[in-house]
């Protein structure tokens, strides 16, 4: 299957940023379109009256998203590859799946922190859940250094 439409979402962490470069180094050569996609979820919780109103903070993150994603884009036009950018309101992964299959991705490339244990229940997994939501394959990108592995018990001598 020949993967010419990648949708890549992008919260400008380095792990994000990692899983963009991954992208462009399994299939860059194939010349696909890279869809970067920010989402910026709504705030559900009360904001304390020293906080500017949500619609200013919502919008100063929607300003913030735009000038880093027409840097992504530039760098991206530098090494030849069509590219676009888009920011999105909504429920991280939610947005990111039904996104994907609104523009018919081939592949949705996606950065995860492989948090475990209570990291993984309090944070939740947005790579998972786009795993698990996407009507495409997923690559996830692990960005984090694996665990060492425990030292093992030597066995007494006797």
């Amino acid at each position: 299957m020949p993967v010419r439409r990648i949708v890549v979402p992008v919260d400008f962490s380095t792990s994000s940023l990692k899983a963009l470069d991954k992208a462009l180094e399994y299939f860059g050569a194939h010349r696909p379109q890279i869809i970067l996609i920010h989402v910026i979820e709504p705030m559900s919780y009360a904001v304390p009256r020293f906080i500017p109103e949500p619609t200013v903070l919502l919008e100063e993150q929607r300003r913030i998203a735009s000038r880093e994603l027409t840097r992504l884009q530039a760098r991206l036009k530098q090494h030849r590859i069509n590219a676009r950018a888009e920011i999105h309101f909504g429920i991280v992964h939610q947005t990111i799946v039904d996104f994907a299959r609104r523009n018919r991705a081939d592949l949705i490339v996606i950065s995860t922190h492989g948090r475990t244990g209570l990291g993984h229940l309090v944070m939740g997994s947005v790579a998972e859940r786009v795993v698990r939501g996407a009507a495409c394959p997923v690559l996830t990108v692990r960005t984090m250094p694996a665990p060492a592995p425990r030292p093992q018990k030597r066995a007494k001598k006797r």
